[in-house]
């Protein structure tokens, strides 16, 4: 799924994809929604606002960014999160799992991604229903799983 496209849900957004199109060719989502691709977001923005590029370190970029990075973030994750919920027909659930959001810790905005995640005309009430459940480790990825599959 992390080869799958990522859209733009505001112009904002659609300026980032741009600049990142010209170095990428194809903006896949783990391009961007992963450790190096929060570095790779942090750089476009920089670039955009007129400032120099951060660190080449997710954690070192992560405390650089400005609210700017983290917003655009959270909402390509749930603009891309809520599509694959309506390709897959996640009623039961979206359990969002890795590092990177752990890692952004409070700086990750669940309102932005929230907000995002169903803005999907007309399909708002399919969408308001499911949950989303972040996962703290592999571990816990995995025991989802199996309560999923114990459940069936």
């Amino acid at each position: 799924g992390g080869h799958a496209e990522l859209a733009p849900g505001d112009a904002f957004e659609a300026e980032i994809l741009d600049l990142l199109r010209r170095g990428l060719g194809r903006v896949r989502a783990e391009d961007v929604l992963s450790g190096p691709g929060f570095v790779k977001l942090a750089g476009a923005v920089a670039a955009l606002e007129g400032r120099p590029p951060p660190s080449d370190d997710p954690a070192a970029a992560a405390d650089e960014a400005p609210k700017a990075v983290f917003t655009a973030f959270a909402s390509l994750f749930g603009g891309f999160a809520g599509d694959v919920a309506l390709i897959v027909g996640a009623r039961g659930g979206v359990f969002i799992a890795g590092g990177i959001i752990a890692k952004l810790g409070d700086r990750f905005d669940w309102t932005v991604f929230n907000r995002r995640f169903r803005d999907k005309p007309p399909m708002e009430d399919f969408l308001r229903d499911i949950p989303i459940t972040p996962l703290e480790s592999a571990t816990a990825t995995a025991f989802a799983g199996l309560r999923i599959a114990a459940a069936a």
